[in-house]
């Protein structure tokens, strides 16, 4: 490397000139001062737990393990009865840590049931005869289940179910 600095390299310039000495000795066939080995590395120390640092480590796992138990023996009384979301709220716990105590200790919950909210509620027979005629007049008229689904204001979902239910053919997509 090619140093800017004028005093950098006056500095170095004893260096260099202590190396091409040594250089010049070895060419000449004289043997070179050689350094002694440097001191191996002390190795790192080991830690060793005293008895009283085991004793209280032991004491807390114990405890943890105590709680554990408890918390497991809680739920599965709780699980005989309820779902997992509602033993989440009664017991303080995440859906998350109670699936791991469950694992853990097998324990097995109730099936959560569909609420209303997320059951889809299925139309009357009247209104599914209703829209399976308007589906019908849809397919007649040579469009996709698609294009009737969009531009009858029927659900795609609730479209395919009529079409299956009511035996309605519409012609593939991309093909109307």
């Amino acid at each position: 490397m090619i140093s800017l600095d004028l005093n950098l390299v006056r500095v170095k310039d004893a260096q260099r000139a202590e190396l091409a000495q040594q250089v010049a000795q070895f060419l000449a066939g004289n043997a070179i001062q050689e350094a002694p080995l440097a001191a191996d590395t002390a190795r790192p120390l080991h830690f060793v737990d005293s008895p009283a640092q085991v004793k209280e480590r032991t004491q807390r796992q114990m405890e943890a393990q105590a709680k554990n138990l408890e918390l497991a023996t809680k739920a599965r009384t709780l699980a005989e009865t309820m779902t997992i979301r509602e033993v989440g709220t009664e017991m303080g716990m995440t859906r998350y840590e109670l699936r791991g105590l469950a694992k853990r200790h097998r324990i097995t919950f109730q099936p959560a049931q569909m609420s209303s909210i997320t059951q889809h509620a299925h139309a009357s027979p009247e209104e599914d005869a209703r829209d399976a005629e308007r589906l019908r007049a849809y397919a007649q008229c040579g469009v996709s289940i698609n294009h009737a689904s969009c531009h009858s204001g029927i659900g795609r979902w609730r479209s395919k179910r009529l079409a299956k239910d009511f035996n309605i053919t519409f012609l593939p997509r991309g093909k109307a």
